[in-house]
């Protein structure tokens, strides 16, 4: 409950902000960083980027450590039920768009055909109220034959395999794709960064400390001799 807001319309549900504010940071933090630039072009006698940088990236540096905080606490505490997320992405049309992938890629259309031809089939669909498994090959074709005057020439098992939703994940093999074995070596390439910037970070916190024993001593010197003097 402490991760989300009520809503302003039902006072009863509970929207999971912590998300949005996340994804709000990000954009915030892009912000400040193309500000600091900017100042960067500034001329010579107008702002002194030495006292207006540090500053900025100060502030994004408290920032990302509040928002990376609340990502914490909310994967600690997240449970994924993977029978439903599967079964909302296969009847939601979120695999739409991979539609227009497979009439650019393997029919060799334009964008913009593979976009009008979804758009005349997700008519029909919506019309029909039909879930994408149930989606048959023949309003594919007739949608294709509407726009472009000829049938695509597919099947039923292509549909098929283009609206599941999981195919779609499963495909998607480049670097940050989604495919589970590309999102292990992201996940192990991650922890590696993790390791290097502990270390990184760690040798940065010694040598500030050690920076800081030397100031307090030398201040400590500094009193003796004006006490003794």
């Amino acid at each position: 409950e402490r991760l989300c807001i009520t809503s302003s319309i039902c006072p009863q549900k509970q929207i999971p902000y912590v998300l949005e504010f996340i994804h709000g940071t990000s954009g915030l933090i892009t912000g400040r960083l193309v500000e600091a630039l900017a100042i960067n072009k500034t001329a010579s006698d107008q702002l002194e980027a030495a006292t207006m940088l540090p500053a900025e990236f100060w502030h994004c540096a408290e920032e990302s450590r509040y928002a990376v905080s609340a990502l914490c606490d909310a994967l600690q505490g997240l449970k994924a039920n993977k029978e439903r997320m599967s079964q909302l992405a296969n009847e939601h049309w979120s695999q739409a768009s991979a539609l227009i992938a497979y009439f650019v890629k393997e029919a060799g259309m334009s964008y913009r055909t593979g976009h009008q031809i979804l758009c005349k089939l997700m008519q029909r669909v919506m019309d029909k109220r039909v879930k994408p498994s149930d989606v048959p090959v023949e309003w594919v074709e007739q949608a294709a034959l509407d726009y472009t005057g000829k049938k695509l020439g597919l099947t039923q098992a292509t549909v098929n395999r283009i609206l599941d939703a999981m195919y779609c994940v499963r495909e998607k093999k480049y670097r940050a794709g989604t495919a589970p074995e590309r999102v292990v070596a992201h996940v192990e390439e991650a922890r590696k960064g993790l390791a290097a910037d502990k270390a990184t970070l760690s040798s940065l916190s010694d040598r500030v400390l050690s920076s800081q024993h030397k100031l307090e001593n030398a201040f400590a010197a500094v009193k003796r001799m004006v006490w003794q003097g």
